[in-house]
């Protein structure tokens, strides 16, 4: 039987989980259960200062290499990246870089078939007048509930019965206090962004 916190799960998360779990179990299986005689990992070549020889990173759902590792320098000797401060699109503080302009993002018109890559006849960039999509509170909750998240009281958020109670109170959180489907202007800038 499984634990009720993975059962709840939603199906993406659950998938991402065994795959992990899998693939870590596979990992482990071939690092640890071969033969010195039967190992045939290039990393076992390379003298390191630690016994570690790999290491799995996971990311979050969303999530790229420029959200984790955007201004990541490597530490070690001859080691490269090829990342947005690397290739100067920001500098390490976060502000453009002498490259910024190499990230242009482009709206894209509607189809009439199918493609794989647009031509860019079908592209406009965004700028000062053609503002990229802005934060909006979307399906997000207006105010708090009695009866679903976020609640309005902690006694009512103890419904949950999978989650930790340190952290009930985060089911009272959420609300926007906005319209839905509205600009979101509790981010700084909304609708002034280019």
């Amino acid at each position: 039987m499984q634990p009720r916190a993975v059962r709840t799960l939603n199906w993406p998360l659950k998938t991402t989980l065994r795959t992990s779990a899998i693939a870590l179990a596979t990992f482990a299986f071939v690092s640890v259960g071969q033969s010195a005689s039967t190992a045939k990992d290039p990393a076992d070549k390379i003298k390191t200062a630690s016994p570690l020889k790999h290491v799995i990173i996971l990311i979050g759902e969303n999530r790229g290499l420029d959200h984790t590792f955007g201004v990541y320098k490597p530490k070690g000797k001859k080691q490269t990246i090829s990342n947005i401060l690397s290739k100067g699109i920001v500098n390490e503080d976060g502000t453009p870089g002498p490259h910024f302009a190499d990230a242009q993002q482009f709206a894209a018109a509607a189809q009439s078939t199918f493609y794989v890559g647009l031509p860019n006849s079908a592209k406009t960039a965004y700028n000062s007048t053609n503002l990229m999509p802005q934060p909006n509170t979307n399906g997000a909750p207006t105010a708090q509930s009695a009866t679903s998240p976020p609640f309005q009281t902690i006694s009512q958020a103890n419904v949950e019965p999978d989650i930790n109670p340190e952290d009930v109170f985060m089911l009272t959180t959420g609300a926007t206090g906005l319209p839905t489907k509205s600009l979101d202007t509790r981010v700084p800038g909304a609708g002034t962004e280019t």
